[in-house]
């Protein structure tokens, strides 16, 4: 669904407008609203890792097809029990220390909303997705 949402808004921006995203790898609220609204009964272990998946090759489709679109995507917070993420890193006690390959979210956005350098971060996640989906579609 976000990838609809983020190509209904591109097409209603200027050329050269921005889009920023951030996500965590295995959102704690989103895969559950998701499967609650699709009426999936499966094992919850289960269906994040499939909404994680979703979510990931959907950031990759999005690289290729949406010009100023970058993501932040971070397994940062990853809570060993549970096997999830936060669903937001806005908060404070999250917004200052979250951090993926070397690079703090703070860092990201300050870079693109004030220093006009523009890049994605947690790209291994989106290409480890796209390795699979291709070697399972030969």
């Amino acid at each position: 669904m976000i990838s609809s949402v983020f190509a209904a808004n591109r097409k209603l921006l200027p050329d050269n407008a921005v889009l920023l995203q951030s996500n965590t790898l295995y959102d704690e609220l989103l895969f559950d609203f998701e499967k609650d609204l699709n009426g999936d009964v499966s094992d919850d272990g289960e269906y994040v890792h499939r909404w994680s998946a979703r979510m990931l090759q959907s950031a990759g489709e999005l690289t290729e097809v949406l010009p100023g679109y970058y993501y932040y995507i971070t397994d940062y917070g990853l809570n060993e029990k549970t096997g999830r993420t936060p669903h937001t890193l806005s908060p404070l006690n999250h917004f200052y220390k979250a951090e993926q390959d070397g690079v703090k979210l703070m860092k990201w956005l300050d870079d693109a909303v004030n220093k006009d350098e523009y890049y994605s971060v947690g790209r291994h996640f989106v290409e480890k997705v796209r390795r699979f989906v291709e070697e399972n579609h030969r």
